[in-house]
């Protein structure tokens, strides 16, 4: 009996270990605070449930909102969003930096739902990029 939870405790060890996600940090400094409140548990969020069964122990994808834009016009609300992802293994090192971008529009302004399809659609964008790189 003692040799089956042995087993079963290595398992799960290197379960663990096997299957260590990245860290995840997220940042938006650029777009109006309208805009900004809450954009960055949308992308942290989305991102760690994209990246999920990414293995890669010690490194770190580090979002950061460049562009998160609001625009009217003629046909609508246009809300455009840019990410750039940089991925640093554990040592610091830049693996790979990689960006996606996204715009939503619609005819009535709903200035949160909008920012979160465009935020959603940048990650969509650039989320297998950066799987596969954590995956080498």
């Amino acid at each position: 009996m003692a040799k089956w939870a042995l087993a079963v405790v290595g398992l799960v060890v290197a379960g663990r270990t096997a299957f260590a996600t990245p860290s995840i940090t997220t940042s938006d400094i650029r777009s109006t605070s309208e805009l900004r409140a809450g954009s960055t548990d949308v992308i942290s969020h989305d991102l760690g449930a994209r990246l999920a069964k990414a293995s890669c122990t010690g490194c770190h994808v580090d979002a950061s909102v460049t562009k998160l834009v609001a625009e009217k016009s003629d046909a609508g609300t246009t809300v455009s969003a840019d990410i750039h992802f940089t991925i640093t293994d554990e040592h610091g090192v830049v693996i790979s930096m990689i960006a996606g971008c996204s715009r939503a529009t619609a005819r009535r302004e709903k200035l949160v739902a909008l920012r979160d399809e465009a935020l959603h659609g940048a990650i969509e964008n650039a989320s297998p990029k950066v799987a596969r790189l954590l995956a080498k």
